[in-house]
């Protein structure tokens, strides 16, 4: 048992300190914030875009409308960088002019932004005119697009004026504030309820998968290295099959979880603490690093199994994908677990151990599973790792020391059979 953590130990050790592991450790989420921090800029450059003012004309040759004088423009905050405001949607002051002529020349002198026109046929067509000044060739985002002036509310005021009272009016214009009542046993869930169920789940199994693609490069790495270099030859010569084979998995796999872990205090951690914990069920929130550990567990064996197995590195990989698919399932059938939590295609994904850990921590998430189900969910991963682990074993010790060509099923299956 010694010689395993001595592997494992090297293993672990050998790896975090590299320099590659401190750069893509330490460097992809200053990577994160820079990207998430360049995507502001285009945000910001449109809302420059954005006038404070628009001096619109009104020509109203129905003579039925008022107009206010002036609309006060939405401001929105920004970072620091880029100042403290910005606006949104643009203030409007309106002028009257007796007719479009008046209207045009005052466009034509830069006096006006624009003007409209409301036609006399308007209550018949429903057709409000509206002119810019343009002097040069436009681009996709075309600041007129942000500066069409509020009418809606000002043209019902002027067609219901003198025909309904004012209270009339404003229901009009706010024709309903749904309140909503719910009957029954059943009382309605908080929206940050309604929210972590979705997004801590999703949390989860971002993480998971995460987790599981960066170990499976650390496995597979590390055991074709050794195996292309015919290390394991003398590795062999010192420790069984089975200290090195889990030894690497510990250690290859603790590389991996360490590596996940940096991400997740530098960035996930604050994210979490945005979001209401106390809402989300408590027997989740105790099964989430059990289902984590197992799922990444039985994941690690086999990437270590197929690193022994691969002709080299990169045929090993191909090889891990079809694996790593299996993780993603859940995902795949996300809308359906959402909607049915207790359905039997739910509860079949639960017990199979590759999909359990997703499968079961959103349903957690999202109502009761009875407790023989998750008790069943956990025991077939944690039979799987070790009925997996001791033919991978077996797999592990012979396939470390064929060179050249990647076996066959029969012939992997001759591997089991005669060790």
């Amino acid at each position: 048992m010694s010689r395993l953590f001595v592997v494992a130990r090297h293993e672990y050790l050998t790896n975090v300190r590299r320099w590659e592991f401190l750069l893509l450790t330490f460097g992809f989420p200053f990577l994160g914030l820079l990207i998430a921090a360049l995507a502001v800029i285009p945000t910001v450059f449109l809302l420059g875009k954005i006038p404070q003012t628009v001096r619109v004309g009104v020509v109203d040759e129905t003579r039925r409308f008022t107009f206010p004088r002036e609309v006060e423009a939405v401001k929105v905050e920004l970072p620091k960088q880029f100042g403290r405001t910005a606006t949104a949607l643009p203030g409007f002051q309106f002028r009257p002019f007796p007719n479009a002529d008046q209207a045009k020349a005052a466009l034509r002198a830069k006096k006006l932004d624009a003007f409209l026109v409301i036609p006399r046929d308007y209550v018949e067509k429903g057709i409000v005119h509206y002119y810019v000044w343009q002097e040069k060739e436009t681009g996709l985002f075309d600041e007129s697009e942000f500066t069409e002036p509020p009418l809606e509310d000002i043209l019902i005021k002027g067609l219901l004026k003198e025909q309904v009272t004012e209270e009339v009016v404003r229901r009009v214009l706010q024709p309903s504030r749904l309140q909503y009542h719910v009957l029954g046993p059943h009382k309605p869930k908080k929206k940050s309820a309604l929210l972590n169920q979705f997004i801590i789940p999703y949390a989860f199994t971002m993480m998971l998968v995460m987790a599981i693609f960066v170990s499976s490069g650390y496995l597979l790495r590390g055991v074709s290295d050794e195996k292309e270099g015919r290390i394991a030859e003398i590795i062999l010569s010192s420790v069984t099959a089975q200290d090195l084979f889990v030894g690497k998995v510990l250690g290859l796999g603790a590389v991996g979880l360490t590596q996940v872990g940096v991400w997740l205090a530098m960035g996930g951690a604050p994210l979490l603490l945005l979001t209401h914990i106390a809402d989300f069920p408590v027997r989740a929130l105790v099964a989430a690093p059990i289902l984590f550990l197992l799922g990444y567990a039985l994941f690690g064996v086999l990437f270590a199994a197929l690193g022994a197995v691969g002709g080299s590195w990169r045929e090993s990989q191909q090889l891990s994908a079809w694996i790593s698919m299996l993780a993603i399932v859940p995902l795949v059938f996300m809308p359906l677990l959402l909607d049915q939590p207790h359905g039997g295609f739910s509860v079949a994904l639960s017990l199979f151990p590759f999909t359990a850990p997703i499968t079961l921590m959103i349903r957690l998430a999202l109502t009761d599973v009875p407790l023989y189900q998750i008790l069943l969910s956990i025991a077939s991963m944690v039979i799987s790792i070790v009925l997996i682990v001791k033919l991978c074993v077996k797999v592990f010790r012979t396939g470390m020391l064929i060179y050249g060509k990647r076996p066959g099923v029969k012939e992997l299956w001759r591997w089991v059979r005669e060790a």
